[in-house]
């Protein structure tokens, strides 16, 4: 599937994926070859990479227990990725 994604410009981030297939992407948005990445929230922590707009689906998660509020840390951390250092004064953030 992230062949696939990444025919249409489109990154895909997650648990799942290899270390190479991480380090695939990261170069991919790094380098300016794909401008669009779709992270999972668990990999919101370990994901070193900036962009100029991040896009927050929704900030509940499933569990067991039914749907829960992602911990406010968390989503912090995901929209702390919207600025590009040296290149982004300030970034645009979505929820």
């Amino acid at each position: 599937m992230l062949l696939e994604t990444l025919s249409y410009g489109v990154g895909l981030y997650h648990s799942g994926l290899s270390a190479a297939e991480r380090l695939l992407v990261q170069q991919l948005h790094s380098s300016g070859a794909i401008q669009v990445v779709v992270v999972a929230e668990e990999s919101a922590w370990g994901l070193q990479m900036s962009s100029h707009l991040v896009v927050v689906v929704d900030t509940k998660r499933f569990t067991e227990n039914g749907y829960e509020d992602y911990p406010i840390a968390d989503v912090l951390q995901m929209l702390g990725r919207a600025t590009r250092p040296g290149i982004d004064k300030h970034g645009p953030r979505q929820c």
